[in-house]
């Protein structure tokens, strides 16, 4: 495998029907897709929640991690308690220090 970003075309053709479906797909469906160099690791997205106890901060990564120290990458201002997942598209930190009301924008 090589070192390089792959642009790719998928077409699905109409007429595609669900399984003991009738309404078959009117149209042909095109969309361009970008592959990225399975040797960079790019952040695609943060999401952040509070459930009122814990809060949490998925981000979503355009590989697969493996089981690498992450916390040793990671640091907040100021300091606090965190435990972090791997997930099968990123990692999620995990803290119930995270106070939402204390972030400033």
């Amino acid at each position: 495998m090589q070192d390089k970003d792959y642009e790719t075309k998928v077409t699905i053709d109409k007429g595609l029907k669900p399984e003991s479906g009738k309404n078959a797909t009117e149209e042909a469906i095109v969309t361009n897709l970008f592959i990225p160099s399975p040797y960079v690791l790019l952040i695609q997205s943060l999401q952040s929640e509070h459930d009122g106890t814990e809060g949490t901060v998925h981000i979503v990564t355009s590989q697969q991690l493996t089981g690498e120290s992450i916390k040793s990458l990671i640091r907040f201002e100021p300091e606090l308690s965190y435990t972090y997942e791997i997930a099968d598209d990123g990692f999620v930190l995990r803290s119930d220090k995270f106070d939402w009301k204390k972030v400033t924008h």
